[in-house]
């Protein structure tokens, strides 16, 4: 959390048989909104 907080990149994934999709890193819009909702 702290991390993500100070700007460290963030990666998600999926990893199924049937889907297997992964942003990495997560583009910063994204990452940003994630972060501020870890308050």
């Amino acid at each position: 959390t702290e991390a993500a907080k100070a700007g460290a990149a963030i990666s998600v994934g999926c990893d199924l048989p049937v889907y297997n999709h992964e942003l990495n890193p997560l583009p910063e819009n994204m990452r940003a909104a994630l972060v501020a909702d870890l308050d």
